[in-house]
């Protein structure tokens, strides 16, 4: 599986907790509408500049809203 099906993921779980509809997301992380629903939808994966945005838009240091992304990854993965 790729990472961006994660991404989308937890932007969308995100946003949800938050208790926001994607065009406030869109209005408070500078972003479209469109690009908001494509991220979660995993049409497009998202630029780290994006990653930054959305950060900043859920109120979280960016080394935070990646840890949870990674840590996504790390639920699903197989041990070799």
């Amino acid at each position: 599986m790729q990472p961006r099906i994660f991404i989308g993921k937890v932007i969308k779980e995100k946003r949800v907790i938050h208790k926001i509809t994607q065009a406030e997301l869109a209005e408070r992380s500078s972003l479209s509408s469109i690009s908001i629903s494509k991220c979660e939808r995993n049409i497009t994966e998202p630029s780290f500049e994006t990653i930054i945005k959305l950060a900043k838009a859920f109120e979280m240091e960016v080394s935070e809203f990646v840890r949870e992304i990674e840590e996504s990854l790390e639920m699903v993965q197989t041990p070799d």
